[in-house]
């Protein structure tokens, strides 16, 4: 007996295919390792269908206990290491397709990272572990970096980049600081720090003289950081566990977001220190991505 299809089935049929073929709204690829003369990034790539390249996430930039500097990913000569990392090799977990490394260094410091997908949210988790032998203080940043990525790499302006502050979804262009000006003048380029969760007697404060960098006057209302494309159809953003960030920062130089540290206190021998943060890439709707930041995890 011949088959009949119908054109309202046919239309499903069609439906289904189109969407089984849909590629996914974001993806994630490990990182490739540069030559030994070049930066050394332990980082994943941050993919999106309407995105012209990738955002290189450096997972972490740096980590740091009371032994110095243990990793470092770009080339400072003059910013001596504790010792040598090698870069550990991406793994992938074959149940949910999520990449992780963990590595150790030889002091006993050890870090791992943790990344998957769902959606438009890339999901992070970045852990450390004392393997010492007395409690150690430790901090890290992952950096957020546009370069390689057409469309959001527009170095020196603040235009594009925003948060939420006194209840606005503002461009950080409109921040202001009795720093700025010099600053700008004698960098050619904006670098600019957010105060969040601030401290007394903040150190940050207490070196913004020496630095490249300067403190924003206003305080944002949320460790969220965003950077909208060029042609204003869509936007990315970082965010970490509110508890942690004390900052967010973007050096307009590179360009780059920080929603950072990540950072404990005299964490014990043999403990480790877990935090979780969330990156975005989606269409350009604040209301919308201010809406899945509040989504529980």
């Amino acid at each position: 007996m011949k088959s009949i299809i119908t054109p309202p089935l046919l239309l499903l049929c069609g439906l289904m295919t189109m969407a089984a073929a849909a590629p996914p709204a974001v993806t994630i690829e490990p990182h490739p390792h540069n030559p030994p003369d070049q930066n050394q990034y332990l980082a994943f790539m941050a993919k999106a269908p309407w995105l012209d390249g990738y955002i290189r996430v450096r997972f972490p930039e740096n980590i740091n206990s009371k032994f110095g500097l243990h990793f470092l990913d770009n080339l400072q000569p003059e910013l001596p290491r504790v010792s040598k990392v090698a870069l550990p090799e991406w793994q992938t977990d074959p149940g949910t397709g999520a990449l992780f490394y963990q590595v150790k260094t030889a002091e006993g410091i050890g870090f791992a990272g943790r990344v998957r997908v769902e959606g438009e949210v890339i999901h992070m988790e970045y852990t450390v572990t004392n393997g010492t032998g007395e409690a150690q203080d430790l901090t890290s940043q992952v950096c957020f970096d546009m370069a390689p990525a057409k469309g959001l790499n527009e170095r020196i302006t603040l235009d594009h980049t925003f948060t939420w502050i006194s209840g606005e979804y503002r461009s950080l262009e409109t921040t202001t600081s009795p720093k700025r000006e010099a600053k700008f003048a004698k960098n050619g380029f904006n670098w600019l720090l957010m105060l969040y969760n601030e401290q007394p007697d903040d150190p940050m404060r207490k070196i913004e003289d020496e630095c490249f960098w300067w403190i924003a006057d206003q305080k944002p209302d949320l460790p969220l950081m965003v950077r909208e494309t060029a042609d204003r159809k869509h936007l990315v953003a970082i965010t970490w566990e509110s508890s942690t960030v004390r900052r967010l920062m973007t050096n307009t130089n590179i360009p780059c977001l920080h929603a950072d540290p990540l950072e404990c206190r005299n964490l014990p021998p043999g403990e480790s220190r877990t935090w979780r943060g969330r990156i975005f890439m989606m269409e350009n709707d604040p209301a919308k991505l201010l809406e899945a930041f509040n989504k529980p995890q």
